[in-house]
């Protein structure tokens, strides 16, 4: 039963109603409801929170374990003090051209690949960044990306706030997690817009081996889609990789 006093236009149910929209809250985006926590940033809490703990060792988050060089910082040490307000002012979008260069320059020495510093390299705030904003400039609603499974947590968040799918290329332990060319192809369709592959893996510490990347890019010719290569651990193969064997 719902009881209403009218007196002069004075309505008790809608005052109420007033009252409760006064303290709803308003919604964020149907797409961020959607997404789940990381549970590689679960993790990162939880040691945090027991950080003093010297019992616990942990075996992820990938954070940095070792100091950066002594050289690395004293020259930021000193080009602080010596400019403190060039050293912190911020830069145009694209990163400071003489650091773009050196990106380029060390890409050309150790990959062989030459690019234009000036139009074809960007310096984001690590990885992540990198890998949303390549996202959202390729993927559009219901596009397709083929990831392996497994492989890094965070392209399912990337993918998902840019409205594409993942298609999960399964990897087993048994075949040294080296993912298969013949279920690749099972995988593509008319909606594929990019494949992308971690070399060396996370988790997986996997290299994918050279005859697979032929494959990939001859089929990524054939199909035309992108081929997005993080290569974030690039530098942490250490010694021979069984996985590439």
């Amino acid at each position: 039963m719902v009881f209403t006093l009218n007196w002069k236009g004075y309505s008790f149910r809608k005052t109420i109603e007033a009252r409760r929209r006064r303290y709803e809250m308003a919604t964020l985006s149907d797409r961020v409801r959607a997404l789940n926590i990381s549970p590689i940033r679960r993790v990162a809490s939880l040691l945090t929170q027991t950080n003093r703990k010297t019992d616990i060792i942990s075996f992820g988050g990938g954070a940095p374990s070792l100091a950066p060089p002594v050289e690395v910082s004293a020259e930021i040490t000193r080009r602080i003090k010596e400019n403190a307000q060039v050293s912190c002012a911020y830069t145009g979008t694209r990163g400071f051209m003489e650091l773009r260069q050196l990106i380029a320059e060390d890409w050309r020495k150790r990959e062989g690949a030459s690019y234009e510093p000036k139009e074809e390299v960007i310096v984001t705030d690590g990885a992540t960044e990198g890998i949303f904003n390549a996202f959202m400039a390729i993927f559009d609603e219901n596009d397709e990306v083929i990831v392996t499974d497994p492989t890094y947590l965070g392209y399912l968040e990337a993918a998902q706030l840019t409205g594409a799918r993942l298609a999960r290329l399964p990897v087993k332990v048994e075949e040294s997690y080296q993912p298969s060319l013949e279920l690749l192809k099972s995988l593509i369709t008319k909606r594929t817009k990019a494949a992308v592959f971690l070399s060396p893996d996370n988790p997986t510490g996997r290299i994918v081996r050279p005859d697979f990347i032929k494959g990939l890019v001859d089929l990524a010719v054939d199909h035309d889609f992108w081929i997005v290569n993080d290569s974030t651990d690039t530098g942490a193969a250490i010694g021979i990789c069984i996985w590439a064997k």
